[in-house]
């Protein structure tokens, strides 16, 4: 499990077979390059999230962002609430 909290100008994670990722913040930006996570759940405002994850069973985003992409592969379950500018 990797759990990050609070303000980060870049978060990056680049880790493989990770059950659960949790982040929750104000990022400018935030990059998920995952592969086999089971859970990813980001929360807060970022200026650009991306999420390139393949396998991933469920993928929650909530919260204003301004670039919100989602390249995954093989995903049951994908829920974005947020407001989003393109």
């Amino acid at each position: 499990m990797l759990t990050q909290k609070g303000s980060n100008d870049l978060a990056v994670n680049t880790e493989h077979n990770t059950p659960m990722l949790t982040q929750k913040g104000s990022n400018d930006l935030a990059v998920n390059t995952e592969l086999n996570t089971s859970m990813l759940t980001q929360k807060g405002s970022n200026d650009l999230a991306v999420n390139t994850e393949h396998n991933t069973s469920m993928l929650t985003q909530k919260g204003s962002n301004d670039l919100a992409v989602n390249t995954e592969h093989n995903t049951s379950m994908l829920t974005q609430a947020v407001m989003t500018w393109l």
